[in-house]
């Protein structure tokens, strides 16, 4: 694990240090974060959050470096009393189910786009700078699967398995490739933009699961309705 880690956290700041000479360090200003877990090529799971987000306390001008150090905790769940939602929601559903808690306790949380903005809309606005930062980050997603030796890849929200599909990530036909398809319409939460939504896709060796994105799912009965499904299938696989 070490000299992969050494491999994927050298190519991560590599990568910083071109957008910066390219772009400007007011470009990337907010810094970013590779890891939100203190595991790395321990197991052949990834947890895939879309990305960082910005601190709430970042005022222009601020200037954050890009983190690559494993933090001592490992992943957004476990934290029960975060002041974070997205926090909050991620230990519920993966303590709804012992099983489930016990599988993703070794696994790598990371982000699929691991450069901090707001949101993908702000990042979008710099059209060649996003560009860029969706072809390092897909390169980077690329190399984690392969230190892994990546079987299984947990994705979260309905917009990181379309970026995932993307060319400049894992570059598959989503729709030809997904095996189930579950959306929670009972739920007055679920909304036009199918919050609560989750999906199972095989990709070459790889099989990816989208669950609910934590940050807007909050209703309980339709998480662990998620949680349930996602533990069966595993441990059908695994059987």
């Amino acid at each position: 694990m070490t000299n992969a880690l050494e491999e994927i956290q050298t190519l991560a700041k590599l990568y910083d240090g071109e957008l910066r000479k390219r772009f400007g360090s007011d470009a990337v200003a907010a810094g970013g974060n590779l890891f939100l877990g203190k595991y790395y090529a321990a197991s052949d799971k990834i947890f895939f959050g879309l990305n960082p987000g910005t601190y709430p306390f970042f005022k222009p001008g601020d200037r954050n470096p890009f983190i690559v150090n494993l933090p001592t905790d490992n992943g957004p769940w476990g934290n029960p009393s975060s002041p974070f939602t997205y926090w909050r929601n991620c230990t519920f559903f993966f303590s709804s189910s012992a099983c489930l808690s016990s599988w993703i306790a070794d696994a790598t949380s990371t982000f699929l786009i691991p450069w901090r903005s707001r949101n993908l809309a702000e990042l979008w606005r710099y059209r060649n700078l996003a560009e860029q930062i969706y072809k390092y980050s897909g390169a980077l997603v690329r190399k984690m699967i392969e230190h892994h030796r990546a079987k299984t890849l947990i994705v979260v929200g309905v917009q990181s398995l379309h970026i995932l599909a993307l060319p400049d990530f894992l570059n598959f036909p989503l729709n030809d490739l997904t095996i189930a398809y579950h959306f929670d319409g009972t739920s007055c939460y679920s909304g036009p933009r199918r919050i609560y939504q989750w999906r199972k896709v095989a990709h070459q060796e790889l099989v990816i699961y989208q669950v609910p994105h934590f940050s807007r799912a909050s209703n309980r009965k339709a998480l662990t309705d998620c949680a349930l499904w996602l533990e069966e299938d595993i441990l059908t696989r695994k059987g």
